[in-house]
């Protein structure tokens, strides 16, 4: 009988234990990637921004913003409630500022700009000597989003201090990858 009850009582155990972890881990890798997507929608569509798009890669923890506003105030209302809806994820603002009597003119400025942002990128890592790295570079709307593959977090860093300084960047977004080989942990946990 008592051999019984106690392993009634560890298995209750286990499974409240078990349940408990569950959550916890459920909790913690947040919301599924399309309730995250209808979320911030919901949250833009009530504001009043319905022509906002958003596009969220779950991987990389990044919610993207894009579609066009009547103005920079908009814009940045715009990026302030998706910020707020994101649950932490870093919030990319492509937004196209329109004004309603100047549409076509704003579009060839933006699409001007961000040829001039990738021209001086293009410019700065060429003189850094970082040409042979695999870094793929995108502007829009004054976002340059970097991509590919350094061989370390220095030159990740590095690559990422650059684009920030290009004339007319508002916001870099980066997503390159580390190819090679990270510093092994000591037991205190940093870099050896």
């Amino acid at each position: 009988m008592r051999t019984k009850s106690f392993a009634v009582s560890l298995a209750t155990l286990l499974l409240a234990i078990g349940v408990a972890c569950s959550s916890r881990d459920k909790a913690a890798n947040g919301p599924s990637s399309s309730d995250l997507k209808d979320h911030v929608l919901k949250s833009l569509d009530s504001a009043g921004y319905k022509d906002v798009k958003v596009d969220v890669n779950r991987d990389k923890q990044l919610v993207t913003l894009n579609g066009d506003v009547n103005s920079d105030q908009d814009k940045q209302r715009a990026e302030q409630i998706a910020k707020d809806s994101a649950f932490g994820f870093v919030v990319s603002n492509e937004i196209g500022v329109r004004p309603e009597n100047a549409k076509s003119d704003a579009k060839k400025i933006d699409s001007n700009m961000d040829k001039a942002i990738e021209h001086d990128f293009k410019a700065e890592i060429i003189a850094n000597r970082l040409d042979s790295q695999h870094i793929n570079y995108e502007a829009k709307n004054g976002v340059l989003t970097l991509t590919g593959k350094v061989k370390n977090a220095a030159v990740r860093d590095k690559v990422e201090g650059l684009a920030a300084k290009v004339p007319n960047v508002r916001q870099v977004v980066n997503e390159i990858d580390i190819t090679g080989p990270q510093p092994a942990k000591t037991r205190s946990g940093s870099g050896a």
